[in-house]
């Protein structure tokens, strides 16, 4: 103590510390500069070679035709449930223009514009004929099957389809062509890259279907699906509809070019490894 009652502390000895020798985020051996730009012109070289050679570019195609399914086409003034504004919170709008020089420009039902839409953010409605397999929405928000019974087409203004529909218990039933009280009974398959609500919270997230299996093999019988998200997280046991399509699995066609996706990896690949 000092004579004012303080506390001190003298310091022990401290060892100095060595200067550092190295970038402290250096790890392995060094990098060569000069090599990694020697590769990438190597690939830039191939890949202007192949370009060359093929009668049409890269493009993606479904390797199997019978798998090769689309969702529904849209036109100008159709009336479609948009991603408001890139949010995954699907809501009702109309087009004004499929093809602004931004995007996809629609109008929401309570007058918000928007005129940067992708197109696999739009989901648009079909028609069903007689016998099509359908979800009908029941008054707990929960989803039915049921059967379509007859389909006709509306005059005036409001136009689209009223459908007279069979549920499973026998009644008949009455509805417009509405997403958010009938959906398709649409048959996915592995591969296939989707739009899937989860848990019925109303925002939809994107994933791929990794796994499928039957339930029931009546005329009331319906797939279930497995989703994983591009986070990799995967829902198990979702029914049709709760998910959309956006396009069915592809590969990358290079025809003419003798090369298909493998071989485009494995040249990316070798010209990276020394």
């Amino acid at each position: 103590m000092d004579a004012n009652d303080q506390r001190t502390w003298t310091p022990m000895m401290v060892m100095p510390v060595e200067e550092p020798t190295a970038h402290p985020n250096a790890s392995g051996p060094t990098v060569d500069i000069y090599k990694i730009s020697g590769d990438v012109e190597s690939i830039r070289a191939e890949l202007e070679h192949m370009s060359s050679n093929m009668s049409t570019g890269p493009r993606y195609v479904t390797d199997d035709p019978a798998l090769n399914r689309e969702p529904p086409s849209i036109h100008d003034q159709e009336r479609v449930w948009v991603s408001y504004f890139h949010s995954g919170y699907f809501y009702e709008a109309v087009i004004d223009n499929h093809n602004g020089p931004n995007g996809i420009e629609v109008t929401y039902r309570d007058g918000d514009h928007q005129n940067d839409v992708e197109r696999d953010e739009i989901f648009a409605l079909e028609d069903w004929d007689a016998d099509a397999k359908v979800w009908r929405r029941s008054e707990h928000g929960d989803w039915d099957m049921a059967m379509v019974q007859t389909a006709t087409p509306m005059t005036g203004d409001a136009g689209g389809m009223q459908y007279e529909l069979m549920m499973g218990n026998g009644d008949i039933v009455t509805e417009w062509n509405d997403w958010e009280q009938v959906r398709p009974e649409f048959n996915f398959e592995l591969g296939d890259h989707v739009w899937a609500e989860r848990d019925g919270n109303l925002r939809w997230f994107k994933g791929v279907v990794t796994n499928m299996f039957q339930q029931g093999d009546d005329a009331m019988g319906y797939r279930q699906y497995d989703v994983t998200y591009t986070n990799g997280e995967t829902d198990v046991g979702v029914r049709a509809p709760y998910m959309f399509l956006i396009h069915p699995k592809r590969i990358i066609s290079v025809e003419g070019a003798g090369m298909d996706e493998e071989g485009i990896c494995q040249i990316v690949e070798s010209s990276c490894n020394p």
